[in-house]
């Protein structure tokens, strides 16, 4: 039996399911008093995973002095010992929930600063970069569309030291992003490059995402690649029949005891940037020569000159500001946050087996849904500060 998330509605019923198709076992029904015993539990868990990740987001948030981490440090903070119900009235706080279930982790009495410390390990001058990682999530996910859509890929970035993913700001997409508009101007701008200064300078991760969770072609496989680039740069016109079939004899006397390829997202490459990641890989593999240079540069219109400077409006000079902070440190905050311990911290699947060696997490839909929960939460507090802030400018306008 599996409950990932607080439905409502009324329960008459539950079943031992197994398999993949949930199918129901002979003599599968539970007892009215035994399931209800089992969701009970399985509730609280739950409510104590999101109250988990809600202090390790204040963890994250501990001593910044950005409005919207210190109000996430303190909204947390307040409900430690205590907690403020709307209906009922004061009742436990996080601490409580905690101390339940993760008892080696939070004892009676710890303090919410001894807390913070307890689920992260903090290493000296990690925490600025903690409060980065903090607000490059709450900035990707800013919404509830975006927290149920992107809290799957995140929760691994935090909590899965085996993760593959490629992190949103890590430093070759970074790298990738001022390529897009360098290279233009170094194909045809008064500071253009020669073939040779540029085929050194440039490489795959400039024209796509690589891919960390497969292995890398080599040899033979790599031959085959190149003619398939070869073959569609031929239907795309942008090279001649003559030059595919020198360029064929080239590709197949190349020896395949020298040829590697890294694997990369060739998905994500459509139209005329597919075009220009052909073109290149053929200019990199291939002999350097000028034709081959110039078909790569091709593929790319000769951008305008700008006349006159954008003006940005202060919305759009706050979002730049914002991202200029959170690619500061050259490589994703996230990322960098992890360090050596390869997690910025522990599911709370992983907290509750209590186990030592290997950190991923135990139950990791069960996680995703706790924090996407705590997400939704931490949404809320940003909501209300906004709209707090906006009053109080309201106010000292009319003053």
């Amino acid at each position: 039996m599996s409950i990932n998330r607080t439905y409502q509605g009324k329960i008459t019923g539950a079943h031992w399911v197994t398999g993949k198709k949930n199918d129901r076992t002979e003599d599968s029904e539970i007892s009215e008093s035994e399931w209800k015993s089992l969701i009970t539990t399985h509730l609280s868990i739950f409510h104590s995973a999101i109250n988990y990740y809600l202090v390790c987001f204040a963890a994250c948030a501990k001593g910044s002095e950005i409005e919207s981490l210190k109000n996430i440090f303190d909204r947390v903070h307040e409900s430690w010992k205590t907690h403020l119900y709307r209906r009922s009235g004061e009742g436990p706080g996080f601490r409580d929930s905690l101390v339940q279930h993760l008892p080696h982790l939070v004892t009676p009495k710890m303090t919410f600063d001894e807390a913070c410390d307890s689920v992260i390990d903090r290493i000296n001058g990690s925490d600025e970069i903690l409060q980065l990682a903090l607000e490059s999530l709450l900035t990707d996910l800013g919404g509830e569309s975006s927290i149920q859509q992107g809290g799957r890929s995140y929760l691994p970035y935090f909590c899965n030291p085996n993760s593959k993913a490629n992190f949103p700001r890590n430093k070759l997409i970074l790298e990738r992003k001022k390529a897009k508009t360098e290279i233009p101007q170094l194909l045809y701008g008064k500071d253009r490059l020669d073939f040779n200064t540029f085929r050194d300078r440039f490489e795959l991760p400039h024209f796509t995402n690589l891919d960390n969770a497969h292995k890398e072609a080599k040899g033979d496989k790599v031959k085959e690649k190149l003619k398939g680039f070869l073959k569609h740069l031929l239907e795309e016109k942008i090279i001649s029949e003559k030059q595919s079939g020198e360029w064929l004899k080239e590709i197949e006397s190349l020896d395949p005891a020298t040829l590697s390829l890294p694997a990369y997202n060739g998905a994500a490459a459509k139209g005329a940037e597919k075009n220009r990641l052909y073109s290149f890989l053929l200019f990199k593999f291939l002999p350097a020569c000028k034709e081959r240079f110039d078909v790569f540069r091709s593929t790319f219109s000769q951008p305008k000159e700008e006349t006159k400077e954008k003006k940005l409006s202060d919305k759009q000079r706050g979002i730049l500001a914002l991202e200029t902070r959170l690619q500061s440190k050259g490589d994703d905050p996230i990322f960098l946050a992890r360090n050596e311990r390869g997690f910025v911290f522990k599911s709370f699947s992983r907290q509750l087996a209590a186990t030592d060696g290997d950190f991923s997490p135990t139950w990791i839909e069960f996680d995703i849904s706790a924090f996407r929960q705590a997400l939704l939460t931490l949404n809320q507090i940003e909501q209300k500060t906004t709209e707090r802030l906006e009053t109080l400018e309201e106010i000292e306008a009319q003053v």
